[in-house]
């Protein structure tokens, strides 16, 4: 009778322990779950980052067109920078490049990738803005682009 006294103990103890260890591990669980929550979503990855920036520039560009009456006069990475910035016929800025990250040492626009952006005028209208992707080579598969047609 002893002995089925004391493996009863010691089963409510084991019992105990279970619980208190799963408790402790939902605690722990429910604190992470803020502790991550508080710091946000995780940042865009890079190819989310350069379609944004090609989107931005799509903006400029319109805009641009909109006020000159023309896209600048040269497709030429670091001219269109100059244009941006104010060398332009109404001398306005239309876009802020303070945010050097994009900038490369030329004062070319580049991707997420490091590579300078390309940008195709097809006639008047058609303008098409070209990253090379992770691979930083022109042409494949994994290019980003963005198009601005007949605006």
């Amino acid at each position: 009778m002893k002995a089925t006294v004391e493996s009863g103990k010691a089963s409510a103890w084991r019992s105990l322990i279970l619980w208190g260890l799963l408790a402790f591990i939902a605690a722990m669980a429910f604190l992470a779950f803020f502790v991550i929550m508080d710091k946000g979503p995780l940042p865009p990855g890079p190819e989310t980052q350069t379609t944004a920036l090609i989107l931005t520039l799509k903006e400029m560009l319109a805009t641009y067109r909109e006020d000159n009456g023309a896209y600048p006069d040269s497709p030429e990475n670091y001219l269109l920078v100059k244009s941006m910035s104010g060398q332009n016929p109404s001398k306005k800025n239309y876009y802020s490049f303070s945010d050097q990250s994009f900038l490369n040492a030329n004062k070319e626009i580049v991707d997420s990738w490091g590579t300078p952006l390309r940008f195709d005028f097809k006639g008047k209208d058609d303008v098409l803005i070209i990253s090379a992707g992770p691979d930083k080579i022109f042409g494949t598969a994994d290019d980003i682009t963005g198009d601005i047609k007949g605006q």
